[in-house]
């Protein structure tokens, strides 16, 4: 309930108990519309939902239980040990130099294949995006209305709404210092005065042109201040309880004390603390009012219905500011070049209609690129393209082989797409994963060689040195999956205490290399074996509430046809 916006209070920032408790009087009362009607009973729906998983969780968590081992165990991974190493990547071995057989590979297969299974159905997609940019004609189009407006902008009086009326960005009003005015615009706001115009000029995609409405400002950059949000009953009891508080203070009255007691903003609790802000950071009346102000001095700021009482603890130096008039047009495809992007990529779907083509065709076009991706029925996205759950939706009722005959209009860019196979659901047949089988096979096997010629260059000696470049990592521990300098590789943090313990060169098998490593135990954790602890600390790790839920989805009969839909 605390999470719904209805019952979400702007002026305390916080959920509201007395919105919820007016709503469902309007309810019992008979006031209600079938529209609050219907919601309510959604309400009750999802609380009734979760007391159930709450319910369900607290079972099941039950059954999750570490004893005395697991937690010797967790405070053993702990340990830090120096790691020192020698590390052989396995691309630096030749697919040549080793050999996998198709009885190997058949043999993985009948092995792992279980693993390999899929639990939905994917799709493998072709597809082919043409970025939706301005063109020349749209720069010539831009440049020509800007170079019109220009001489009115540097000679009117009324520039600022000439420029409010024409800008993609309107005049605020707030003088700026140099680290918070356009960056492309800075070095003239701050050699000019007031008056002085720049002339139209593109940066990027956007045309700008200026004009000082006010230097030479010396004003705080930031300041710090403190609020009271009093709203009472009525308009005259909310200004009594503010009058009273601003006499108060003026007496010595504890701010802080004040706010916890009398506030009804989130911040109360805080001392009614804002921290630091900008002028225009919150809302540009109140920070201009606050900049104005006199440090220590309380005064009165309304808002609507609520009254401010306020006071500006600290202002930072004054800095050099300068109010900044900028009209600037950003330059976008028009209409025609929309047109003809889309023509274009109509065309391309019409002319390479089939899988084989569609990809092939890509290679010779400028500017456009073919990409592959795999996708299940929940993807939101392709590939983070925007708006392109469509294409999902399409890959899904398409046949193998089939291109699109609709462009797809995905953010700023058209995109085409082809459906290049399908996967289905469950194990896989051996064709399918025999090159992601081989590929695993192969690194397997450039393994063994490389620790094999490892073992043959030390000659049974334990001197790292005789391998090259000896490598060192202060302080690593067990528990750590990531290990500093290498990435992911969890076999090399899980090697510590048995390399340690043994006090010899090991060869490791990791996921991005073969690492010939010795290591050493540092001193002693300072904090004791605390069973207790240690056993809270493992159950608050588990993930046992989404093992649980995913252990249903997958039991459950259900056939998921949202994509039907969605």
């Amino acid at each position: 309930l605390m999470q719904l916006r209805s019952f979400y209070n702007p002026e305390k920032q916080a959920f509201d108990p007395a919105l919820l408790s007016e709503f469902a009087k309007m309810l019992s009362e008979g006031m209600a519309t079938p529209e609050m009607q219907k919601y309510w009973q959604y309400i009750q729906r999802n609380v009734k939902m979760q007391l159930l998983q709450d319910k369900y969780a607290a079972l099941t968590g039950a059954s999750f239980n570490f004893n005395r081992i697991d937690a010797r165990d967790a405070y053993n991974d702990k340990q830090t040990y120096k790691l020192e190493y020698v590390s052989r990547p396995y691309f630096s071995v030749p697919d040549s130099a080793v050999s996998v057989s198709d009885a190997e590979m058949q043999a993985r297969y009948k092995l792992d294949k279980e693993n390999m299974a899929r639990k939905a159905e994917e799709r493998t997609i072709g597809v082919i995006s043409f970025n939706i940019e301005p063109s020349q004609d749209d720069f010539d189009e831009v440049k020509a209305w800007v170079d019109k407006l220009w001489p009115e902008f540097s000679t009117s009086a009324d520039f600022i709404s000439l420029s409010n009326q024409n800008s993609d960005v309107n005049y605020d009003g707030i003088a700026k210092s140099r680290a918070d005015v356009d960056k492309d615009l800075a070095d003239f706001a701050f050699s000019g005065k007031a008056g002085d115009t720049f002339a139209p000029k593109l940066f990027g995609n956007t045309y700008k042109m200026a004009r000082i409405v006010e230097s030479g400002i010396s004003a705080p950059d930031s300041v710090r201040a403190r609020h009271i949000l009093v709203l009472e009953s009525s308009q005259e009891r909310t200004k009594a309880v503010a009058d009273s508080l601003v006499s108060e203070l003026e007496k010595g009255a504890d701010f802080a004390d004040l706010a916890k007691r009398h506030s009804k903003a989130a911040s109360a609790q805080a001392g009614g603390g804002l921290g630091w802000f900008k002028e225009g950071e919150i809302d540009k009346d109140f920070s201009v009012a606050c900049f104005k102000a006199r440090t220590g001095k309380a005064f009165i700021y309304p808002m609507g219905q609520v009254l401010q009482v306020i006071e500006v603890t600290e202002k930072t130096k004054p800095v050099e500011k300068v109010k900044l008039c900028v009209l600037q047009r950003e330059v976008e495809a028009g209409s025609r070049t929309y047109a003809n992007l889309f023509n274009d990529a109509n065309q391309y779907a019409a002319k390479y209609n089939n899988s084989s083509l569609f990809a092939d065709s890509a290679k010779t076009l400028d500017g456009v690129y073919y990409r592959t991706y795999t996708v299940k029925t929940s993807d939101n996205t392709v590939a983070g393209i925007k708006d392109s759950r469509q294409i999902v939706r399409w890959a899904f009722n398409a046949n193998a082989g089939d291109v699109t005959d609709k462009v797809f209009e995905c953010g700023d860019k058209f995109v085409l797409a082809s459906l290049v196979s399908v996967q289905e659901k469950g194990v896989p047949p051996f064709d399918e994963v025999s090159n992601q089988i081989r590929q695993q096979l192969l690194k397997e096997k450039k393994g063994e060689k490389i620790a094999a010629d490892m073992q043959a260059k030390l000659s049974g000696a334990n001197d790292l040195q005789l391998l090259g470049e000896v490598k060192q990592i202060a302080s690593v521990a067990p528990e750590t999956r990531f290990v500093p300098g290498l990435g992911n590789e969890p076999k090399v943090s899980g090697s510590l205490e048995s390399l340690a313990a043994d006090g010899n060169i090991g060869f490791i098998a990791g996921n991005s290399a073969v690492f010939a490593a010795k290591a050493a135990r540092l001193a002693s954790q300072t904090q004791a074996f605390d069973e207790t602890a240690m056993i809270n600390e493992l159950q608050g790790k588990r993930p046992y509430g989404q093992m649980v839920l995913q252990s249903l989805v997958d039991a459950a009969d259900i056939t998921d046809n949202r994509i039907n839909f969605y």
